[in-house]
């Protein structure tokens, strides 16, 4: 593994684990669940849209990372080359 998979990964990591934590808190603080079906389905369905947050968000970060280091890649080549 490179070091920019190795940034990839560890980054991705923690902002999934954000993105996560983040919509559950706020399904938790918008929602109250008033029977037995609300108190399954809120949680599942908080869950899913997590993971959909997650898997946006984590998109996302590995194309800024890309974009990073590309940009650096060319600076370091415009400093050779000059």
């Amino acid at each position: 593994m490179n070091n920019v998979q190795l940034a990839k990964t560890l980054t991705t990591v923690v902002v999934r684990l954000g993105t996560g934590s983040i919509v559950t808190a706020i399904v938790r603080n918008n929602t109250t669940p008033s029977n037995a079906f609300e108190k399954v389905s809120i949680p599942a369905g908080a869950f899913v849209l997590g993971g959909i947050v997650s898997d946006a968000a984590k998109q996302y970060t590995e194309r800024v990372i890309d974009d990073v280091v590309t940009a650096w890649s060319k600076a370091k080549n415009e400093i050779k080359t000059d």
